[in-house]
């Protein structure tokens, strides 16, 4: 429901960042012809190739989530950049663990079938970082490796 102009979701910010100033105050046809100018060939071959989706083993990496029971192959990239409802709540093992953001928390948090890093950094709070190893999830904090458990 937002541009991604939205100030929640930062692209204005980044096309300041490129020297496209006033992204929100100004019809769209300029802002996109001056941001295509401005960003580097480079960078957006670098985001149009990026996947969306990754699977490392029992581990599927994604922005948002999927939507519970498609295959892989068939997920929507709509779902796996903006699903909440459907997703968030579903209990059921979805034959991997999901590692996703998008749903800004306090804190990583990890369901068993699917851990959520989104801590907040957007709005201030800590960037989370982490290693997974099969299904056990550990957040690296300043004291070493900390177990991230399943909440229950």
């Amino acid at each position: 429901d937002l541009s991604w102009l939205h100030p929640r979701l930062g692209g204005a910010a980044t096309l300041a960042s490129y020297g496209v100033r006033h992204a929100m105050d100004r019809p769209l046809a300029p802002v996109h012809a001056e941001a295509v100018e401005a960003v580097p060939q480079a960078h957006r071959d670098f985001l149009n190739a990026c996947p969306t989706w990754l699977q490392r083993g029992d581990v599927v990496f994604v922005h948002a989530g999927i939507r519970p029971g498609v295959p892989m192959p068939r997920q929507s990239e709509t779902d796996l950049v903006w699903i909440r409802a459907g997703f968030l709540e579903d209990p059921r093992d979805h034959g991997f663990l999901v590692v996703h953001g998008h749903t800004a928390l306090d804190r990583a948090t990890h369901y068993g079938n699917r851990v959520n890093i989104d801590s907040s950094a957007a709005y201030g709070g800590q960037l989370t970082a982490v290693v997974i190893e099969n299904h056990d999830v550990y957040l690296l904090t300043e004291d070493g490796r900390v177990p991230l458990t399943p909440h229950r």
